[in-house]
């Protein structure tokens, strides 16, 4: 296809795919079509005047290029042999050499006249469209002139009574004419759509034109060629008005019509001559009315060239133009703002709301403006001429100051910055922030110094909460614990380039949560605060004391000599607090548990000395309280083996390495069994089997204690069903419940839960609990006992008489037996203290009307010192060890049969 310039591509297709090939066979059926018509249906009289063919083989070779090569040659070939078989039908075999020659010929025109079109095209700069009609025409006369003279010579004398010359030119229009009323309308098919909306504006244009051409038509047809010269004003007209493409397609259009009507109307031609001639005519007129539009779009586009550039030159203009009156502009702000500079300069001194201070080489003020006298008091008339450093600058602040403003006097510094205080007219003083700067009046040639200031006394004094806030405790002033992690890492660093001891100490108030209970917080506070001033009375001013939390506190001993300084300061702290404190309404008495490490004997570490402290600390609180213990490697052994205890115990509970041993409980009026007490044992892959006191400890730390809790219900309920059925008569199970484990949220549910699962009946359980539980808030424990009660369980205090002081709560709570403790029954008889406790405390329960258990009868003359005083029920190694559950059925066995060896002895235990 033809570029938007009307210039012809090479020879690849424009166009490809399967729609493409569909294209090109059309254009074949066609051009075949039209080269059988050109030998069919034209008289040899007559000859062919026009050869479609020729058209439609130009223009598929402009489009298609080499593909188009079958399209020429069957059309070529077809015309050919038409018109030989109608010239000579019976020697066309003879004729065939000449029919070869003659087809080659007329298929090499088409490539001929694209090549020599290209190639003139190809130096033509610029490409106007005058030059490419010209190229065209030029390319279109020698291609068929190539073509047209070799067949003229070989078939000439076939042609009765004409020239060469004649046969010349009558093959010359043959070939040319259907090329030049086509190949133009193709070369300018991109521009159709400009023509479409002209045809449209103009469509009664369009139409009178179009009657125009039918009438000068029929006038050829019966007037023959002098009616030729009535097509020239359609020529002009068309050219002129219709565009670039509509002015090509009516030129092409009307030498169309032109040679229709001439050559079918009454006057045909006569002879070569007259063919020629009139083919010449209108081959001239078709010529001039192209080069004629030709022109017309040059200049078309020369004057949208000529449009675009004054276009383009007035936006030009337009924009000097504004340039300048925008340089005349600024030129103008600038002398009015020369011209306002000073009052300017000093409106805005006075106006300014920072506090704007000139001063001279001297230090005195020349100037002060309305700010300053506001925020410092002073009046300008008394302050114009004093030295700036001398009478309001701090003595701690004027060297600074007088170095920074000399600096930019006379170094050359341009600014610079300077904090420091100002005093005030009342006496107070202000946080300034001083931009100092140079100005020189060229005139007057004198420096002077400009200092433009901000009262940032507020924003310090945030910024002075802000760092208390995030280095100190807000309710007590002592150090946070990032405050004393940063001064403990800073001392160890001195300490061990110095080879110095460094001391920690850490402390916490004992049963200070009790305080809080029961005081109320405000009075918590306010112990937490004497607590501190009490421990600032103790250290040196180096030292550093912290509140880590609660009632948690560290202190930094720097710089001590070893333990015994660490020892004597700790001795120090526990007097000064155990002082009686006095509080809003009362006195309290109040204790600690100190704990103290040393570096560099127990490491070098803060992380290190701080744990070794805190351990100290909870050893001091397991000994008792209100005592202070030193760090010792052992310490962090236990801590070692609680963790690994925490670990092992964690995988006992999922692998079910637990197991529950019974020990009965014997009623000596008639030696039946009337009850088993669980003990829980653990079944230790490499320590054997471990009594709770070994791990019970750890599990309540660690939170452990509700699932190990939890295990004991269920195979204890499980097992006291079975119990029930391997022995004669009703037997309890009792089970053992730490104070820890009864206050948990969810052991009453828990425990309800477990008997409705398992479907026990609650009466033969028997909960022991230890005797604390009634002197740790025994309201609590009532409430939660009475819980229990609800469900159906019996409930025993065990240990009972461990703490007497116990008893005045006994009467209030839903208890159903004691047991007495073991450490009160080792020593009897024979020891008349013990013996005389346990008489007081047996007559306690028997006028409480309680069940008594003793527990730890070892011994023969134990248990008739129990007889004597009246007591039945009793539990001990003389009856039976503890044995595991797995014995159970064989125990029963032995009981029914009378006979039980336990340890070596015999002893009957009947069940009936």
């Amino acid at each position: 296809m033809p570029d938007d310039n009307g210039l012809i591509s090479n020879d690849s297709p424009s166009t490809s795919g399967r729609g493409d090939w569909r294209t090109l066979l059309i254009v074949t059926v066609v051009a075949t079509v039209s080269a059988l018509s050109a030998g069919l249906f034209i008289s040899v009289e007559s000859l062919p005047w026009i050869w479609p063919s020729a058209a439609v083989c130009a223009i598929a070779y402009f489009h298609y290029g080499l593909r188009s090569l079958p399209v020429i040659i069957i059309a070529t070939i077809t015309g050919v042999l038409a018109l030989w078989r109608q010239e000579y039908p019976h020697s066309l075999i003879a004729a065939l050499p000449l029919t070869a020659t003659i087809s080659a010929l007329l298929c090499a025109q088409p490539i001929l006249l694209k090549r020599l079109y290209l190639l003139l095209q190809t130096n033509v700069t610029p490409p106007h469209s005058e030059t490419r009609l010209w190229n065209l025409l030029a390319s279109l006369f020698l291609s068929s002139l190539a073509a047209s003279l070799p067949i003229a010579l070989l078939v000439g004398g076939a042609i009765p009574g004409e020239a060469l010359l004649q046969t010349t030119l009558y093959l010359l229009y043959s070939i040319g004419m259907p090329i030049l009323l086509t190949v133009p309308v193709y070369t300018q098919w991109r521009r159709r759509k400009e023509f479409y909306s002209l045809a449209v504006d103009r469509i009664w244009e369009v139409l009178v034109w179009t009657a125009l051409l039918i009438v000068a038509g029929g006038l050829l047809i019966k007037n023959g060629g002098m009616a030729l010269f009535l097509l020239l004003p359609l020529y002009a007209w068309s050219s002129l008005r219709f565009g670039r493409f509509g002015g090509v397609l009516a030129v092409c259009l009307s030498g169309l019509a032109a040679l229709l009507a001439y050559g079918y109307g009454d006057t045909r031609y006569n002879s070569l001559a007259h063919f020629n001639l009139f083919h010449s005519e209108v081959a001239v007129m078709t010529i001039f009315s192209l080069y004629l539009s030709a022109l017309a779009a040059d200049r078309a586009r020369v004057e949208d060239a000529i449009e675009q550039l004054v276009q383009r030159r007035t936006r030009e203009l337009e924009a000097v133009n504004q340039e300048l009156q925008d340089e005349v502009h600024i030129r103008k702000q600038a002398e009015r703002s020369f011209r306002t500079s000073t009052r300017r300069y000093r409106a805005i001194i006075e106006t300014a709301g920072s506090p704007i201070i000139v001063m001279d080489k001297n230090f005195r003020i020349v100037q002060w403006n309305g700010a300053a006298s506001r925020l410092f008091g002073y009046h300008r008339e008394d302050i114009y001429g004093k030295n700036y450093i001398t009478c309001f600058v701090p003595k701690a602040f004027q060297d600074e100051t007088a170095w920074k403003i000399t600096k930019v006097l006379e170094t050359g510094v341009p600014v610079e910055n300077l904090e420091s205080e100002m005093t005030a007219a009342d006496g107070g003083s202000h946080v300034m922030l001083w931009n100092i700067n140079r100005v020189v009046d060229v005139d007057e040639e004198l420096t002077q110094a400009i200092i433009i200031g901000q009262d940032i006394s507020t924003i310090r004094e945030t910024q002075n909460q802000l760092h208390f806030l995030a280095h100190y405790d807000v309710l007590t002033g002592a150090a946070n614990r990032r405050l004393f992690e940063d001064r403990c890492r800073q001392a160890l660093k001195q300490a061990s380039r110095r080879q110095h001891d460094v001391g920690l100490i850490s402390l916490d108030i004992d049963h200070f949560k009790r305080i809080n209970d029961t005081l109320g917080h405000d009075a918590g506070d306010a112990l937490l605060q004497e607590i501190c001033r009490r421990l600032a009375s103790c250290v040196r001013e180096e030292d550093t004391i912290a509140r880590l939390g609660g009632d948690e506190f560290a202190i930094l001993l720097n710089r001590v000599n070893g333990a015994e300084d660490c020892d004597l300061v700790g001795r120090n702290l526990l007097e000064a607090i155990t002082r009686p404190v006095d509080l809003p309404g009362q006195q309290l008495v109040i204790t600690t548990s100190i704990g103290v490490t040393v570096s560099p004997r127990d490491g070098v570490e803060y992380s290190v000395l701080l744990k070794n402290a805190d351990m100290a600390m909870y050893r001091a609180k397991k000994a008792g309280r209100n005592n202070i213990q030193m760090y010792q490697k052992e310490m962090n052994d236990e801590l070692t083996h609680q963790i690994n205890t925490e670990q092992e115990l964690r995988a006992a509970i999922s692998g079910h390495q637990f197991d529950i041993y019974y020990q009965p409980q014997i009623d000596l009026e008639n030696q039946h069994i009337v009850g088993l007490e669980a003990l829980l044992r653990w079944r230790h892959p490499k320590r054997g089997v471990l009594a709770p006191h070994e791990f019970i400890s750890v599990a309540e730390q660690t939170g452990l204690l509700p699932a190990l809790g939890e295990w004991i219900f269920y195979n204890a309920c499980l097992q006291c069903r079975a119990i029930q059925a391997m022995s004669r008569s009703h037997v309890q199970v009792a089970i053992n419940i730490s104070a820890r484990q009864l206050h948990h949220p969810q052991m009453v549910e828990t425990l309800k839960r477990v008997i409705a699962e398992i479907r026990v009946n609650p009466a033969f359980l028997n909960l022991e609990i230890g005797e604390q539980v009634l002197v740790n808030n025994p309201a609590e424990a009532a409430e939660i006992l009475g819980g229990l009660k609800e469900i159906g369980v019996n409930i025993t205090i065990d240990s009972f008489g461990s703490g007497l002081s116990s008893l005045s709560n006994l009467a209030r709570l839903p208890v159903d037996a004691v047991k007495i403790d073991r450490a009160l029954t080792r020593n009897v008889p024979g020891d008349d203290y013990d013996a005389a406790i346990l008489e007081t405390l047996l007559s306690i329960a028997s006028r409480m009307h309680m069940r008594v258990i003793v527990e730890g009868i070892e011994r023969t003359e134990q248990e008739t010192f129990f007889r004597n005083h009246n007591v039945r029920y009793v539990q001990g190694h003389l009856y039976s060890l503890p044995m595991p559950s797995d014995q159970l059925p064989e125990f029963f066995n032995a009981l029914k049969q009378g006979v039980l060896n336990p340890e070596g002895g015999q002893i009957g235990l009947p069940l009936n």
